[in-house]
């Protein structure tokens, strides 16, 4: 059910197109032991906003669509609290808050 709620998402622009591809690549990269904070900043730092999410949801244990609320909403105090989930330290945490709040809206 999960995988056709995503396609059903997908195909109305709830989330982006190319998720499910997304999210293999991440679980590939969590599976291999190379999924760590670094590599999210490294995302977010590239703009590669879907690829961040994924791996901030796979990381923190929440859904693609909290992940993208939370980082989206552009609120320091939830992304706090996903932080705080995923045992991300504060230097981390801070990291993330620049690259968040200095992220231009996509048209």
């Amino acid at each position: 059910m999960e995988a056709g709620r995503k396609r059903l998402a997908a195909r109305d622009g709830a989330v982006p197109a190319d998720l499910a591809q997304v999210e293999a690549e991440v679980r590939a990269l969590a599976h291999s032991g190379a999924l760590t904070p670094t590599v999210l900043a490294r995302f977010l730092r590239q703009g590669e906003k879907t690829r961040f999410m994924a791996a901030l949801a796979e990381m923190a244990e929440i859904d693609f669509a909290t992940a993208r609320r939370v980082i989206e909403g552009r609120h320091v105090d939830p992304l706090a609290i996903v932080c705080k989930a995923a045992g991300f330290d504060r230097a981390m945490f801070l990291t993330f808050v620049v690259l968040m709040l200095d992220a231009r809206p996509t048209p």
